[in-house]
């Protein structure tokens, strides 16, 4: 089986919450033993909170969890903060590597606190997680650094100094479009170049919206930026971001994104979180049966063998990701 290098998960928010809940829960379809089975050999953890107040305290509680995976479950989880971590553990029959992003800024800045606050806040984080792959902006909706993919808000102010700093201080981490609004990923092309910050660009979790017309989803243009800055795009398993009823669309967001040029810039971000107290019944089921766990990835990459070559089905798996990091983690 390939190895799979997965872009986007909430597992530390599903161990947070909860004391008694353990990371080989299969309630959660990114549990250790479903990443064990689809040979999950790189996990991207998202510190994940929504805006509101005590953001900061759930993102503290999640770096926690973070940490501890790592220091009492060494023999089930190992570091991939460096491409050597990461190539070592390609090679470890027993262990998962993992490696943190941050799902919406307001894990590290609260709304009505001053920004200097929240950016020292933030370097403490690169401090305790030891590598950050990305940071998205914003979640489902606005906040003090912009816009959200529910909201028509672009780049703000805070968002602005926010980039600066990344770019002064972390250029190693990418930027996340998955939760922007489209205003939102305009402005940051549109910043970025202006003042020449040198950020690398992903799409950590999103589909193609000529597919599946969903906010969450890529327009055509926003794929080709991406393409032309080199950066990842990381195909989600939510139904919602897929198709209402045909779990064979997901092949299809695959092989667009391949007609689309961007071959050399997919990757996998499945976006598995805990569904069963989500207050949005109508959004069930997330996940079709298909693609409900990590253990799935096998039978997806078999089934693209049909459609693709082994060369394109390798680069989804993990080789696109590792020639992404050979370029940015070069810092």
């Amino acid at each position: 089986m390939l190895p799979i290098f997965d872009l986007h998960c909430d597992l530390l928010s599903y161990l947070s919450e909860n004391s008694q809940r353990t990371h080989n829960d299969a309630e959660i379809g990114c549990a250790l033993p479903h990443l064990q089975q689809g040979k999950v050999k790189v996990q991207t953890l998202a510190i994940y909170s929504p805006t509101a107040a005590g953001s900061t305290q759930m993102a503290a509680r999640e770096c926690a969890v973070y940490q501890q995976l790592l220091e009492k479950h060494s023999q089930q989880f190992a570091p991939a903060h460096t491409l050597e971590q990461i190539k070592a553990v390609f090679n470890d029959v027993s262990r998962v590597g993992i490696v943190a992003s941050i799902e919406n800024a307001s894990g590290f800045c609260e709304e009505d606190e001053p920004l200097a606050h929240g950016l020292a806040r933030l370097d403490k984080m690169y401090e305790q997680l030891g590598r950050v792959l990305y940071i998205s902006l914003t979640h489902h909706h606005e906040n003090r650094f912009g816009g959200g993919n529910k909201s028509e808000a672009g780049l703000k102010k805070d968002g602005k100094a926010l980039l600066e700093h990344l770019a002064e201080h972390h250029p190693e981490t990418a930027i996340d479009l998955s939760h922007t609004s489209d205003d939102l990923a305009y402005d940051i092309f549109k910043f970025i170049d202006r003042q020449k910050l040198n950020l690398p660009i992903i799409a950590s979790h999103s589909n193609f919206r000529t597919i599946w017309d969903n906010p969450r989803n890529l327009p055509d243009e926003y794929v080709q930026e991406i393409v032309q800055r080199d950066g990842i795009i990381g195909i989600n398993f939510l139904r919602a971001y897929i198709h209402d009823t045909q779990p064979a669309k997901l092949l299809h967001h695959i092989l667009y994104g391949i007609n689309q040029q961007a071959h050399r810039h997919l990757a996998y971000g499945a976006d598995f979180f805990f569904t069963d107290d989500h207050p949005d019944e109508s959004r069930v089921p997330f996940f079709f049966p298909a693609h409900e766990n990590s253990s799935k990835y096998p039978e997806i990459n078999q089934e693209l063998r049909d459609y693709i070559s082994r060369q394109d089905i390798d680069a989804l798996s993990y080789g696109n990701v590792m020639t992404f990091l050979e370029k940015t983690w070069k810092f």
